[in-house]
């Protein structure tokens, strides 16, 4: 036994000694980013308030058709308006559930409270608590602007410039790229020898290769 450990040390530092000097660095797949994830601007615009559509050639707004007719409570059957929306939105299934029955430019709280449409995140903390905590603190969401709001202004976007509010799921999103750390530094750019560098700065000159040629293509 003592042999054989004896043989198998001697021959590691045989490798170490005489093997090369380095090591070819795993590289992942570069995924793909979809530009609306990085530019900041919202995924969905705020519905106008009172919002209006086109039907039969004229903009009408809510009121205009609800106040006609007394819809059903419950969302059944085949609509014969808003055919483009899809409510895939959980165990919530019904439109008065969110949208006030009296008005239906507005939206409607579990206490009778009618809000505008610019006030949806209101109308979703009563359901989603602790995601519209998180969302105050910034944990939540997507903030534009200046952290430091003593040097500019920040803007917070509301839950449904983000989410569509009836099938509020994300497709799945590709993550980004690992951040550029302090190791890496200029000296990527700079060192004379490829060998001379970091595994973390060989990764980040393959990927900086990676999206010239993805550039020029």
């Amino acid at each position: 036994m003592r042999l054989l450990i004896t043989v198998v040390f001697a021959g590691l530092a045989c490798w170490f000694a005489l093997g090369p000097r380095t090591a070819a660095v795993p590289l992942p797949e570069r995924p793909e980013l979809a530009p609306g994830i990085l530019d900041g601007t919202p995924l969905h615009e705020l519905a106008d308030d009172p919002s209006k559509l086109l039907i039969g050639g004229q903009k009408l707004s809510c009121n205009d058709c609800h106040d006609l007719f007394d819809s059903r409570a419950a969302t059944q059957g085949q609509l014969a308006q808003h055919t483009e929306i899809v409510l895939q939105h959980g165990m919530n299934d019904r439109c008065l559930n969110c949208h006030a029955h009296a008005d239906r430019e507005r939206l409607e709280l579990h206490d009778g409270t009618m809000v505008g449409l610019d006030e949806a995140p209101i109308l979703c903390a009563k359901c989603h608590g602790p995601t519209w905590r998180d969302w105050q603190k910034g944990i939540h969401g997507r903030t534009t602007g200046y952290w430091d709001t003593t040097r500019g202004e920040a803007t917070k976007l509301g839950c449904t410039e983000c989410h569509d509010p009836h099938s509020p799921a994300f497709p799945g999103i590709a993550p980004a790229p690992g951040p550029w750390t302090r190791r890496m530094g200029e000296a990527v750019h700079h060192a004379p020898d490829p060998e001379d560098s970091t595994p973390l700065q060989r990764y980040k000159a393959v990927l900086d290769q990676v999206g010239e040629e993805s550039s020029d293509g």
